[in-house]
């Protein structure tokens, strides 16, 4: 078993084993929380479009539509309002499978020693996604491998879940378009 395997922190000179401290968790009710630090829907929408600035896109596309919201729906009466979809495209570099799973990391970033980068804190893509809706679904593409990633409060709520939990699949040997 390996230091980090087991816990221990080396780092500081002296070995120590971790494994006896409690561990921080990130509870289903922050997912909310975060997303209040915008007061307007538009600064959510901005933290979105920042994320595409960062990926270096040429392209973007921003649209919303009720329609396609309909079909989208697994719980909605049909009598019960629904609220539509709100799509951001972009022709950004993308992100591999690692950099999608560390995307829902909390205060995680791996643009922060970039210059030049907007987003520093790990925090702008849950807080704005979950101003605007309940639910988020991320597509990215890199290298051939497509990987989808889902954060939805409808869920956590439905479940009664009390941690952050996510899903994410993935579909390598796309070719780049």
């Amino acid at each position: 078993m390996t230091s980090s395997e087991s816990g221990s922190n080396e780092s500081v000179g002296a070995s120590f084993d971790t494994s006896i401290f409690h561990k921080a968790t990130i509870s289903y009710e922050y997912l909310h929380t975060n997303s209040t630090t915008h007061e307007f829907v538009y600064g959510a929408i901005a933290e979105l479009v920042d994320n595409s600035r960062d990926a270096m896109a040429n392209n973007l596309h921003i649209d919303y539509s009720r329609f396609l919201a309909f079909f989208l729906a697994w719980d909605v009466a049909p009598n019960e309002e629904y609220g539509g979809m709100l799509s951001i495209l972009d022709d950004g570099c993308g992100m591999d499978r690692k950099e999608a799973i560390s995307v829902v990391s909390f205060g995680h970033s791996l643009k922060r020693m970039e210059p030049g980068m907007i987003g520093q804190y790990g925090n702008g893509l849950k807080s704005g996604a979950m101003r605007i809706a309940k639910d988020f679904i991320m597509f990215t593409k890199k290298d051939g491998l497509l990987t989808c990633l889902l954060l939805s409060r409808t869920f956590h709520e439905m479940y009664s879940l009390k941690e952050v939990c996510f899903n994410f699949c993935y579909i390598s040997g796309l070719r780049q378009q």
